[in-house]
């Protein structure tokens, strides 16, 4: 995915995303939930993974939670997975800043085909509850799929707090949107469930089960939500809207913020026509030292024409850490076909924006040299 700019699912975040469904055909999708008809059984598992790698096949971890007629069950199931660390459309880094896994953390566990038989028994038949459901839904079947084995677990039929939240504030309150405000520590806090430790995997499906327990007491009119934490909901919803994945709102919290408005706009009214950028395109991937959008700001009053991604006319890409494998592997391209364009680092970043060595970060083509600038008249009384 080229960073934050366009909300798709992650599986194109880090990978193409019609390769991967050739191989899985699953991918994170989401629909509208009707609360009209729509029952809440008191009987039913709560259910969690978490994942090594952004590919749902890499399941690390379960965690469930039973519910028998309303109340929870104390005994719970809780099991790391050894996931696969090689397989076919496996992109991007391990997700050890969401969950604190690594590969290592694994040595002795057992595979999903071992862990699945106790699944099937934990759950007995029950119904599913996960938020974010899809993610479940994708984990057992890519998984299944992975090591061509069956399963008696109804995932394709999991009831998804997350859409059942969306739906059950705009009914009662209206539309709840912002980066991040239907992740499942943000939707436990408006629904005034007890926050557990978020991403893992036991505690996240106890926290899911509790959520979908109070979901018909609020439509009933029995409970009510906070003032306080309601309005504060109302400050977020002025924010980009979230994706509604969890992954994504974490990424993004990382430094990969969105650039928009009118810093897409070029200016050259104040911009100083020596430096590198003035009046060329760039395009920013990755995180740097400072927040994106600031140093959108910083090139638009550069001159900058700062695009969202990489087209035939790019001249600069700019570089930081965790870059979007989609933006480089266009530039490449660029570079490839002979186009006379420029990799920006971090280091080479700071020299330009510093004022130093600009003639070391000029491109070559003759319309992108830099231009003069006329000394300027002393003014005479």
């Amino acid at each position: 995915m080229d960073d934050m700019n366009d909300k798709i699912d992650i599986f194109s975040f880090f990978d193409d995303r019609k390769m991967w469904e050739d191989v899985y055909n699953q991918s994170d999708c989401k629909g509208d939930c009707d609360l009209d008809g729509f029952e809440f059984p008191t009987s039913f598992v709560s259910i969690d993974f978490e994942n090594l790698y952004p590919q749902r096949v890499s399941a690390c971890s379960v965690g469930m939670v039973k519910y028998i007629n309303g109340v929870k069950q104390e005994k719970t199931f809780y099991s790391l997975i050894r996931p696969p660390f090689e397989y076919e459309g496996k992109r991007g880094p391990a997700l050890t800043w969401i969950h604190g896994f690594t590969e290592n953390s694994f040595e002795g566990q057992p595979t999903f085909d071992e862990v699945l038989p106790q699944m099937e028994e934990f759950i007995d038949g029950l119904p599913l509850v996960a938020h974010n459901a899809c993610v479940e839904r994708a984990c057992i079947h890519d998984c299944c799929a992975y090591y061509n084995i069956e399963t008696t677990i109804p995932y394709e039929n999991i009831m998804d707090t997350y859409l059942l939240s969306m739906s059950i504030e705009e009914k009662l309150w209206g539309p709840v949107c912002g980066k991040g405000t239907h992740t499942l520590n943000m939707v436990c806090q408006r629904f005034g469930v007890k926050e557990l430790n978020h991403h893992h995997a036991c505690d996240d499906a106890e926290m899911c089960g509790d959520l979908f327990l109070v979901f018909p007491k609020y439509l009933s009119g029995k409970l009510k939500i906070d003032a306080t934490v309601w309005e504060r909901s109302l400050e977020i919803r002025e924010k980009e809207p979230s994706s509604g994945n969890y992954i994504y709102d974490s990424y993004a919290s990382r430094g990969h913020t969105n650039i928009c408005g009118d810093v897409l706009q070029k200016d050259l009214s104040s911009a100083d026509p020596r430096n590198p950028f003035y009046d060329r395109k760039v395009v920013i991937t990755g995180v740097f030292n400072i927040d994106r959008q600031e140093l959108a700001d910083k090139l638009k009053s550069m001159g900058a024409d700062i695009d969202k991604g990489v087209g035939s006319k790019t001249n600069y890409l700019l570089i930081g850490e965790e870059p979007g494998p989609s933006k480089i592997k266009k530039f490449d391209g660029l570079i490839a076909a002979g186009k006379d364009v420029r990799k920006i680092y971090q280091e080479d970043l700071d020299l330009i924006l510093a004022g130093k060595e600009y003639d070391k970060y000029y491109i070559n083509m003759p319309e992108c040299k830099p231009k003069e600038v006329a000394p300027k008249e002393r003014k005479t009384t």
